[in-house]
């Protein structure tokens, strides 16, 4: 998968600390939810996605929700190619359950 750019403003960062109150992420998520709907609704091939980020030990620190594009497996090259135009860190490989590396920062 190789999620939409920032711009799109379907990209959402949800902080996992203990500060976070279980409301307040319920509240993010369904505004992006709102904001997403729309466009999935015109846009049958997209799909919500996200992924853990986690710390140098392996705690996970923030939950990234977005708006994401499913690539057939012969079409890899293009979807990695797109993810790092993206400035993605990584894009999913859904067949094999792993990220592969774009070389981007994700900022």
């Amino acid at each position: 998968m190789v999620s939409l750019p920032v711009s799109a403003g379907f990209n959402r960062k949800v902080e996992l600390s203990g500060q976070v109150k279980k409301s307040a992420a319920r509240a993010e998520f369904k505004g992006f939810i709102e904001r997403a709907l729309p466009y999935l609704v015109t846009h049958p091939d997209s799909y919500i996605g996200g992924w853990l980020e986690k710390d140098a030990g392996g705690r996970p620190v923030r939950l990234h929700l977005d708006v994401s594009e499913r690539y057939d497996r012969q079409h890899l090259a293009a979807a990695t190619q797109l993810g790092r135009e993206r400035n993605q860190i990584a894009v999913w490989d859904v067949d094999n359950l792993r990220e592969i590396a774009t070389g981007g920062s994700g900022t």
